[in-house]
């Protein structure tokens, strides 16, 4: 699932990335945020995950140093984005995705392009 991230955000405000993403509170686990997240961005409840990758991140502008850990997950049910959080999300096929993200990387997160590379090394 691909979102496009809201206007407001401050950081890659209206760039395309990937869903879910957060951070984590000092006091939840890696998999209790990967959940908060999923309700608050998607309301999505329940899912099946498993983690895939953990890497180190440090944002073009060196200001947002973070260790990322990727999931990949499936869900059957209704997705409702909170357009709060986002413009809007939807499903995409992966290599279509790709091939979208290495002719026009600008319409991407500097964020979206890291993961995709992680997921391509480990898929």
């Amino acid at each position: 699932m691909v979102q496009k991230r809201g206007m407001r955000k401050d950081q890659s405000p209206g760039k395309l990335a990937s869903s879910v993403g957060g951070h984590v509170a000092e006091s939840q686990t890696i998999e209790e945020a990967l959940k908060d997240e999923a309700k608050q961005e998607l309301r999505i409840k329940s899912f099946a995950y498993r983690s895939i990758a953990l890497f180190p991140y440090s944002s073009h502008l060196g200001n947002n140093q973070e260790i990322v850990t990727l999931f990949t997950g499936t869900y059957d049910g209704k997705v409702t984005p909170n357009l709060s959080e986002l413009s809007w999300a939807a499903w995409f096929n992966f290599t279509g995705i790709a091939r979208l993200a290495e002719q026009k990387p600008d319409l991407f997160a500097p964020s979206f392009l890291q993961d995709l590379k992680q997921f391509q090394k480990v898929n």
